[in-house]
């Protein structure tokens, strides 16, 4: 997700043109809208959905562990 909010948006945002986005955005989406707000301070606006602003023991828990 913060591949996404700071290299992928930025990059998209750049090509359209857009200097002041209003993103919106539902899960992952809206975690990404939050990464990439806290690093660029020109977003107008938010409309988050269910984003991810903590991780579960559950999800932690079912992560495969690296060697």
């Amino acid at each position: 997700m913060h591949d996404e909010a700071l290299r992928s948006t930025p990059d998209l945002l750049g090509q359209l043109e857009i200097a002041n986005p209003s993103l919106i955005g539902h899960s992952d989406g809206a975690s990404i809208a939050l990464i990439y707000t806290g690093a660029h301070k020109s977003v107008r606006g938010l409309v988050l959905l269910a984003p991810h602003v903590f991780v579960e023991d559950l999800s932690v828990a079912s992560m495969p562990r690296q060697k």
